[in-house]
């Protein structure tokens, strides 16, 4: 009996449905009206909040754009004159690189003939440990005495 009693009020409730979903009515002029002022209303409002939320990102972008302009500027600031900044691939600014002169880069060296016999020889006769860091920190400044 109650399985006969669910199917009989699912089957009822199945016929309903479709009956009630598929339904030729038309609407009367006083529902259309009223479903034409919901619908105006419905987008005046979605409009405006769409205004609203559009002003909102402006205003953030404006202010995400002013704190990177200022910081691209203080760092064109602090860049040495004729040097122009790098872009990053994320967007920030490093200063150029400086330029390395050719007499203390060792392959352009090697490729003009110089020869490094000297300092080979110096190097195995026992020259000490700070002349020989303080001859490669010098080679790395590139004999200007100092790279900061």
């Amino acid at each position: 009996m109650k399985k006969s009693y669910w199917i009989v009020l699912s089957v009822s409730l199945l016929a309903f449905g479709l009956f009630s979903a598929f339904s030729n009515q038309e609407m009367l002029p006083e529902e259309k009206e009223q479903y034409d002022r919901i619908e105006t209303a419905v987008t005046a409002k979605l409009d405006e909040l769409r205004a609203m939320k559009d002003k909102e990102c402006m205003d953030r972008a404006m202010a995400i754009a002013v704190v990177r302009a200022d910081s691209i500027m203080m760092a064109a600031k602090n860049v040495k004159p004729g040097k122009k900044p790098t872009t990053t691939k994320k967007g920030g600014t490093t200063p150029a690189k400086p330029e390395v002169s050719a007499t203390t880069n060792p392959k352009s060296d090697k490729m003009q003939g110089k020869d490094n016999t000297q300092e080979k020889k110096d190097k195995i006769q026992g020259e000490s440990q700070e002349q020989n860091t303080q001859k490669k920190k010098d080679k790395i400044r590139g004999g200007d005495g100092g790279g900061k």
